[in-house]
C-alpha cells in the first residue's frame, strides 16, 4: 500500500486460478468501512479515492474462485497523506531563495529537497516543522535549482505523501 496523488494505492500478487478479488477496508476506528469487489482476475492493484487526509486505513485482499477463497490474515495499514504543493520560489538575493508551499493541517513535518540536477541526484534535504509554510535557503550558487516537497504524518509510524511536482529557480 502507498499514498498516491489521488488516494491510496493497494497492490497485490496475482493468485493463479483466482476469478475475482475482494478488498476489505477498515477505517481508523476498526469498523469495516468498505468491501470492494474486483471482478477482473488480472487486476493487481486498486486506487482508493475515498480516503481522508490524516486518517489510518487497514486493507486486506482476498482472492476468490468458485472452489476457494484465500486466507485474509495479511493486513496492510497506511495513513492517507495528501501531498503539498510548492506555491512559489523566489530569489531573495544572489545566494538565497524563499520557498513557500501549501499547508497540510495534519502534517508533522515536511521534507524539502533541492538539487542542481533535475533528477534530484546529489539532493539536499531539509526537514521543516509541520506548522511552517515557508523556508529560506542560503548558500546557493549561480545555477538552476530544482525543488520539491513531501508531507510526513506521524501516526504511530511515519507516513509520507508522494513528492510534489518539481519547481525550478534560476539563481543566475
Amino acid at each position: 500500500v502507498e499514498n498516491d496523488i489521488n488516494g491510496i494505492k493497494i497492490s497485490w500478487n496475482l493468485v493463479p486460478e483466482a476469478t475475482s478479488y475482494t478488498l476489505y477496508k477498515k477505517s481508523q476506528n476498526g469498523t469495516v468501512s468498505a468491501t470492494i469487489d474486483i471482478k477482473n482476475p488480472n487486476a493487481s492493484s486498486y486506487l482508493d479515492r475515498n480516503v481522508t487526509n490524516g486518517i489510518k486505513y487497514t486493507y486486506t485482499i482476498v482472492a476468490r474462485n468458485s472452489h476457494f477463497k484465500t486466507a485474509n490474515d495479511k493486513k496492510h495499514v497506511i495513513c492517507r497523506v495528501k501531498r503539498s504543493k510548492i506555491t512559489s520560489i523566489k530569489k531573495k538575493n544572489k545566494s538565497t531563495a524563499l520557498v513557500k508551499w501549501s499547508k497540510n493541517k495534519k502534517a508533522s513535518y515536511y521534507i524539502i529537497e533541492y538539487s542542481t540536477d533535475k533528477n534530484f541526484k546529489n539532493v539536499k534535504k531539509v526537514n521543516v516543522n509541520g506548522k511552517e509554510t515557508s523556508l529560506t535557503i542560503k548558500g546557493l550558487s549561480k545555477r538552476n535549482y530544482y525543488f520539491r516537497i513531501k508531507t510526513v504524518i506521524k501516526a504511530g509510524a511515519k507516513y509520507s505523501s508522494v513528492y510534489s511536482k518539481p519547481k525550478t529557480l534560476k539563481m543566475k
